[in-house]
């Protein structure tokens, strides 16, 4: 089950990703609330592009927006992961 997802951890409570390859295309975004955390407060990803395509070997960047109350952006962080099959 973990091969087919990706888990950001230490996640707020509200927020979204955007997921990037490296040369910039848009690969996916993914919002939440706390209701659809894990127990631990982790997100899961299930690597699959908008198109619902699993996503391909490579690098990928992601910027996570952490949302407030109002859906107002309260923090960024902006990082990388890797795909390897």
């Amino acid at each position: 089950q973990f091969a087919n997802n990706l888990m950001f951890t230490h996640v707020p409570p509200r927020g979204v990703i955007r997921i990037y390859t490296v040369s910039g295309q848009f690969v996916q975004q993914v919002t939440w609330d706390e209701t659809d955390l894990s127990s631990s407060g982790d997100l899961s990803y299930n690597l699959r592009t908008r198109e619902g395509n699993t996503v391909g070997a490579g690098l990928y960047v992601y910027v996570l927006h952490a949302l407030g109350a109002s859906n107002e952006t309260i923090g960024t962080r902006t990082g990388k992961f890797v795909v390897i099959r």
